[in-house]
């Protein structure tokens, strides 16, 4: 079914752009923005982005009627883009999640064995112009690569997870493992080209999934921490905690940090409890000695409650 005039886009391939522009747009880049020190929604938008692409370009391409470019030109930038997503994929592992393990393959590994055999088809079916034939060769070992790294990082987030259990972290990193395997499949695609919305459904599913498990969790954590915050605030109700507070223009993730500080919490027992990182923590508690001009945690408590810190 065509819907831009007389291209082949499917009607599916257009929803999903449309929905993930709008998860892109109007969901992920704004709490990005609130939330700058949430990494893993960075890579994630830059994920969608490559995700749109993907769909816009194989829902046009190859139509060599609408566009003026060479037939082998078209087909070499949709498996281009292809080839591009599953480079990104354990990037984007290593760098959103943390997983240490991943870092030969974010860089030197897709290097080798995804964007270098893409450069021979690149070469080879500019040569020949055996579409299939130069698949069927230079896909051969992106596939069994794309296998190795699919076991890689089942085993990083299984070892994190026991190393670090956080059931919020752990849940969306199998959401985003789960989300990227229909990409191994589609390595069949290669040989023999399906349906558009087929195609379209296997690339897009699992990321769509994924992010609406993001904004799930992200609202449910919202809720929670403003919870926690309001039981923190009335367990340690002080008027003059409270004027302190305004008067050093403390925001409301200062205040928490502070109000967890007094409870006798360490930095990185403050940081999975916000799920933030220990630096991310170490800079508010610096901003927070900024405002109030204290350089120690006794000092800072003082300030704020006016009490001695014996009694703290």
């Amino acid at each position: 079914m065509n819907i831009l005039g007389n291209t082949q886009m499917h009607w599916l391939t257009l929803v999903f752009i449309v929905l993930e522009l709008a998860l892109l747009l109007f969901y992920q880049f704004l709490h990005y923005l609130s939330r700058r020190s949430d990494k893993q929604r960075i890579w994630f938008l830059l994920l969608l982005v490559l995700l749109i692409h993907y769909n816009l370009w194989n829902g046009l391409l190859p139509d060599p009627k609408h566009f003026m470019m060479p037939a082998k030109a078209q087909y070499m930038l949709t498996d281009g883009i292809a080839y591009l997503m599953g480079a990104y994929f354990p990037f984007y592992f290593y760098k959103a999640f943390n997983l240490r393990s991943l870092r030969f393959h974010a860089t030197y590994g897709v290097t080798c064995f995804l964007l270098l055999p893409y450069g021979l088809f690149i070469a080879a079916y500019a040569y020949n112009g055996k579409l299939i034939l130069d698949r069927l060769v230079c896909l051969t070992v992106p596939a069994i690569y794309g296998l190795l790294v699919l076991i890689e990082m089942y085993r990083a987030i299984h070892k994190k997870n026991k190393r670090n259990r956080n059931k919020r972290q752990y849940i969306l990193e199998t959401g985003a493992y789960l989300s990227i395997m229909p990409w191994e499949a589609m390595c069949a695609f290669a040989f023999k080209t399906p349906p558009q919305e087929l195609r379209i459904l296997m690339a897009n599913i699992g990321f769509v999934a994924l992010a609406l498990l993001q904004i799930t969790t992200t609202i449910r954590h919202s809720r929670s921490q403003h919870q926690r915050f309001e039981e923190l605030l009335n367990e340690g109700k002080n008027t003059l905690f409270e004027a302190n507070c305004i008067v050093y223009q403390l925001t409301k993730r200062e205040i928490e940090i502070v109000l967890l500080l007094k409870k006798g919490y360490r930095y990185q027992q403050i940081a999975d409890m916000l799920y933030i990182s220990g630096r991310t923590v170490d800079k508010h508690i610096r901003n927070i000695y900024e405002k109030t001009a204290v350089n120690n945690k006794i000092n800072l408590l003082n300030k704020l409650y006016g009490e001695d810190a014996e009694s703290l």
